[in-house]
């Protein structure tokens, strides 16, 4: 289970004040697009996952698609699916290598 920083650099400029005071910058913002920290995991995954292993990582939820596909690349032979939050948005990406 990874929950990687998946906000953009301007999502991060439109937080609230509360959270951005709060919460470091650095546990919040995967990158530029928010989508660059985890497509690094996903890329670096496959040589450390065992067989019959399970990774899910949390993402924005217009990110969930981008990511898919990273997914793919990376794992072009895996069972590979977005699931919903409560409130019916992507958001965890689930793939079994």
């Amino acid at each position: 289970m990874a929950n990687l920083p998946y906000v953009s650099e301007p999502d991060w400029e439109a937080l609230a004040p509360e959270i951005r005071a709060h919460e470091p910058r650095s546990a919040l913002v995967g990158g530029r697009a928010g989508t660059e920290t985890i497509a690094r995991l996903l890329a670096q995954a496959p040589a450390h996952l065992a067989p019959r292993s399970l990774l899910l990582c949390e993402c924005g939820d217009l990110q969930a698609d981008a990511l898919r596909i990273e997914a793919v690349r990376a794992f072009p032979n895996a069972w590979i699916e977005v699931r919903q939050d409560l409130a019916g948005l992507d958001r965890v990406l689930q793939i079994e290598p």
